[in-house]
């Protein structure tokens, strides 16, 4: 048996006594930790300054701050609380809000930084709250007006506005919400800072804080009226340019804009060049000023007119007669000199002088309807006043406007010459001559009306002689193309009828223009209504008319110019007086004629349709003989003489190829067994079925007058 080991009870006091002394000793260590060494729940920091950190060693207490200025001995000093005195160092012994600096001692103390202030609440607070917020500028022409919002917390707060400009002047004092400067240039820019501050206590100096140093524009002032309009050039009726000066804005200005009559013109001075405008002339304006960042001023508004000059002298008149009325004068001039500044020319004035005795000098005033820069038109006596033909005129003319008339320009001399009479453009020529029904005057006379008074007007110059010609249409005179240059030189009524009225002859006497200066303006004359039998054949006579005969009148006027002719065709066109013997003979002669031609066609068509009646038949009878004489051996036995086919419309027959006449069929042509040949002269048709025969087709029977 092995021998057992027991421990003594000595043995047993000396571990315990060992266990008593290590226990002691740890205990002695836990209290002695220093800063920074490791610390545990079992093993706590040395001093009630320090406590054991979230890592795990010994760091100051919240109410203590670190101090590093002596590296081999760092302590913890306990913080001191608003307003207490701190020792200096490079470490903050205050609580996180303040800081330790100088008071206005020069005592260090716990205090705010210079930017945060000492709120009522024991805390620190920006500088920031207690400025203004939500800054705002207007302006007028010389002030300015700046407006906020601000929350002083309590504070002894006060506000300064300074401009930079050194200009202006604060109007009373700066509020909590605002300020206003006045006597400040207008349409300048200017700046302007508000300054903050909190004045000085037991503790802080004053403290000073600017935020605002905006620009702010005063708005110009409102420009003055126009002080003068300057023409500068012009064309009559046209453009005219016009220097407009008016009064400036007083302070700064960056630009004007000045609105006339819709035109609208942009300057920085103030002189501005219009090309709208006319002379003498009242227009309406407005004025507008603006400053460097184009905000206008007050619109200024009024009136001014235009000045007017002499209307200038009329050059190059000239004075024409119308080619063809000789009544009509073309009067034409050039303008008056643009730089003559015409101004606004309401018309010309024309002074007329008719050379008779008395010298005598008519003025005639006449206003142009359309626009002046015509310069010159066409004007008749009823415009210049009546004008006489065959006379000496001399015109002048000179422009007026509206407060001046200008000169008359030398005298331009004129004959008004006579011209050609021209009834068809001056008068209604249906009115000149007019038929008359009048049933009572037989066969050969035709009454017309006539209108003296302008048949004799001398408006082409002085009637020499005033008649009718009478022209009878034929097939060789068509009456259309008729010129008159003298009445004297046409034939008379005695010759015209020896040669079957084929020439336009004068059917109104030698002194028939006399006889008119004696009618009344209404004057019944019937033509062909004079006995001219027995008068001279040199002797105009108004004699009878040839009846059945389309006519053409003929108004004839003349003057010292020539003859000039209304020719009255479409209105009296076939003019039918009567029937005579010799008329009623020659329409039985027509008639008779025409029967005659047709009773002859009749006789023709009947003679033609006999002869070829009578042809036909002797050809049918001919072919029956040789039908009789042919000898047919080839053919069936008894063969009918004739068959009839096609419902008895055609016969045929077989007749042999011999007998044909060679005018109706040419027997080496066959060439096929079965074939058609139509006979040239009686259109019968042949069909080849033979050798020697045929069977002749078509013959006409004695009903059919063709065969088929």
């Amino acid at each position: 048996m092995a021998k057992e080991t027991t421990f003594p009870s000595t043995f047993s006091n000396l571990v315990f006594g060992f266990l008593l002394i290590f226990t002691f000793h740890s205990q002695v260590l836990r209290a002695f930790q220093q800063y920074g060494d490791k610390c545990n729940q079992t093993t706590t920091c040395s001093s009630p300054n320090l406590t054991c950190s979230q890592n795990q060693t010994c760091a100051c207490s919240p109410d203590f701050v670190t101090d590093y200025s002596n590296p081999g001995n760092i302590v913890c000093v306990k913080k001191s609380d608003y307003g207490e005195v701190c020792p200096a160092g490079d470490f903050n012994p205050c609580y996180s809000d303040t800081t330790c600096t100088p008071d206005v001692n020069g005592i260090n103390r716990c205090l705010c930084d210079r930017s945060f202030y000492r709120t009522n609440f024991n805390t620190c607070s920006s500088m920031d709250e207690l400025s203004p917020s939500k800054i705002s500028a207007t302006s007028t022409a010389n002030t300015v007006t700046l407006t906020w919002t601000a929350d002083k917390h309590g504070m002894d707060v006060t506000y300064t506005v300074i401009s930079n400009q050194g200009q202006g002047q604060l109007v009373g004092s700066v509020t909590d919400t605002g300020a206003t400067w006045s006597n400040l240039t207008s349409g300048r820019k200017y700046s302007f800072n508000i300054t903050t501050t909190l004045p000085s206590d037991n503790y802080y100096p004053v403290k000073v804080m600017q935020v605002y140093k905006g620009d702010v524009w005063t708005e110009p002032a409102i420009p003055g009226p126009v002080m003068s309009v300057t023409l500068i050039s012009g064309t009559p009726g046209a453009a005219y340019m016009y220097s407009i000066t008016f009064q400036g804005s007083q302070g700064d200005v960056d630009h004007y804009l000045i609105n006339i009559n819709n035109e609208i013109v942009d300057v920085t001075g103030t002189t501005s060049i219009f090309s709208t405008l006319k002379p003498g002339q009242n227009y309406s304006y407005s004025l507008t000023s603006y400053n460097g960042i184009n905000n206008p001023s007050q619109v200024f508004t009024g009136t001014f007119k235009t000045n007017v000059t002499d209307p200038g002298v009329i050059l190059n008149l000239t004075v024409q007669q119308d080619a063809i009325i000789a009544r009509v004068l073309n009067i034409s001039f050039f303008c008056p000199d643009a730089k003559a500044f015409p101004g606004n020319i309401q018309g010309y004035t024309i002074q007329k002088t008719l050379f008779d005795v008395q010298q005598v000098a008519e003025e005639t005033p006449y206003r142009f309807v359309a626009s002046h820069s015509a310069c010159g038109a066409s004007f008749s006596d009823s415009d210049v006043g009546e004008v006489f033909v065959e006379r000496d005129y001399s015109f002048s003319v000179r422009a007026w406007n509206d407060f001046y008339v200008g000169n008359f320009t030398p005298a331009v001399e004129i004959y008004i010459a006579a011209k050609v009479p021209r009834l068809d453009l001056l008068y209604d020529i249906s009115k000149l001559l007019t038929k008359v029904d009048n049933a009572q005057l037989g066969n050969t006379k035709i009454e017309v009306l006539l209108n003296t008074g302008y048949i004799l007007d001398a408006n082409q110059g002085a009637v020499t002689d005033v008649g009718i010609a009478v022209c009878v249409k034929s097939a060789n005179i068509l009456c259309t193309n008729i010129v008159i240059d003298n009445l004297d030189n046409l034939k008379t009524w005695d010759y015209a009828r020896h040669f079957d009225f084929n020439v336009v002859y004068r059917t109104t006497p030698s002194d028939w223009f006399q006889t008119l200066q004696s009618q009344p303006s209404q004057f019944s004359y019937i033509i062909g209504g004079d006995n001219c039998t027995s008068l001279p054949t040199t002797t105009f006579c108004n004699g009878e008319l040839p009846a059945g005969k389309e006519l053409a009148l003929i108004l004839v006027q003349c003057n010292s110019a020539g003859c000039g002719q209304v020719i009255y065709n479409n209105y009296y066109t076939r003019i039918v007086a009567g029937t005579d013997n010799n008329n009623l003979a020659l329409g039985l002669g027509i008639g008779l004629g025409l029967g005659c031609l047709l009773l002859a066609a009749v006789i023709l068509a009947v003679v033609i349709y006999y002869k070829r009646r009578q042809r036909l038949l002797r050809r049918k009878r001919e072919m029956q003989t040789i039908h009789q004489s042919v000898d047919k051996p080839s053919l069936p036995a008894n063969p009918p003489p004739h068959f009839r086919v096609n419902n008895g419309t055609t016969d045929d027959y077989i007749v042999p190829i011999g007998n044909l006449h060679s005018d109706y069929f040419s027997a080496p042509s066959l060439s096929q067994s079965t074939h058609t040949y139509k006979a040239p002269e009686d259109e019968a048709i042949y069909d080849y079925i033979g050798d020697d025969y045929l069977t002749f087709k078509g013959v006409p029977d004695e009903e059919s007058p063709r065969g088929s």
